[in-house]
C-alpha cells in the first residue's frame, strides 16, 4: 500500500495521522499541524509555504495533504555551510536574504534588542523577503503597516526611513520591537504577541489565543538564529 493510500485509510478508520516526510521537499500534514508550525520546523516563512502550495487561507490545512517545502528540494546548493548550521535551513538557499544579516545586527545593536528576536520575528513575518506586501498593505521584511511606519517616523526615529528599502525596513522593525519591549516590561512573549495582535490588546488581555501559535513559532525560530 502506498504511503498516501495508507494515510487515507488511517484517516477513514479514525486512526491518528502521524507526521510523515516523503523525501526532500515534501511533507505530509499530520493531525494538529498548522502552517506556522510546519514553517518553523523547516525554516521557511508562512507566506512562502502558502505560496508554494497555493494555499489561500493559511489558517486551514488538511491532515494528509502533501505540502511542497520551498528551498528543501535539493536543487540548490548550500551557499554557506556555516550559515546552514546557524540559521533556519531554508535561509542558506537565498544568498540575497543571507546578505541582510549585517543589517539585522546593526539595527538590533542600535535599538538595544536581541538580534535573534528581531531576526526571528522578521523570518516569521516574511521569510526576510523585501518585496512582500500583505493584503492589508503590510510592507516588506518586517511586514510593517503604514500606521506602524508613521508611528516610528514621528515618535521613535525622525530619520527619513523608507520601508521599501530592506535596511530601512529592518531598522524600523527594530525600533518598533524595542518600543514593544519597553511597553511590556521586556516580556518577550508579550512583546511578540503585541507585534502580531497590537500593543493595546496585549496590554489589556495578554497573549490572545489567536496569537499563541505565532508567539510559540517566533520563540522556536529565535533558537535557530
Amino acid at each position: 500500500m502506498g504511503i498516501l493510500a495508507a494515510l487515507a485509510l488511517a484517516a477513514a478508520l479514525g486512526a491518528p495521522v502521524a507526521a510523515t516526510a516523503l523525501g526532500p521537499g515534501s511533507y505530509v500534514v499530520a493531525s494538529g499541524d498548522t502552517l506556522s508550525s510546519i514553517s518553523a520546523r523547516y525554516g521557511v516563512s508562512v507566506s512562502a509555504l502558502a505560496s508554494a502550495n497555493g494555499i489561500s487561507n493559511p489558517n486551514f490545512i488538511e491532515a494528509g495533504a502533501t505540502l511542497i517545502i520551498p528551498g528543501q528540494g535539493g536543487g540548490a546548493a548550500e551557499t554557506d555551510s556555516a550559515a546552514s548550521s546557524t540559521y533556519p535551513a531554508g535561509l542558506s538557499y537565498y544568498p540575497d536574504r543571507l546578505a541582510l544579516v549585517p543589517d539585522f545586527e546593526k539595527a538590533a545593536s542600535a535599538a538595544g534588542i536581541p538580534v535573534s528576536l528581531l531576526e526571528a520575528i522578521a523570518w516569521q513575518e516574511s521569510g526576510w523577503q523585501a518585496g512582500v506586501v500583505s493584503p492589508a498593505g503590510a510592507i516588506g521584511i518586517g511586514q510593517l503597516t503604514p500606521d506602524t511606519v508613521a508611528f516610528v517616523r514621528s515618535v521613535l526615529d525622525p530619520a527619513p526611513l523608507d520601508p521599501w528599502v530592506a535596511a530601512d525596513n529592518i531598522t524600523i522593525s527594530a525600533q518598533y520591537v524595542r518600543y514593544l519591549l519597553d511597553q511590556t516590561g521586556w516580556n518577550e512573549q508579550l512583546a511578540i504577541a503585541a507585534y502580531y495582535q497590537g500593543l493595546a490588546a496585549a496590554q489589556a488581555y495578554g497573549v490572545l489565543p489567536v496569537s499563541s501559535q505565532y508567539v510559540a513559532d517566533v520563540m522556536a525560530l529565535q533558537q535557530q538564529f
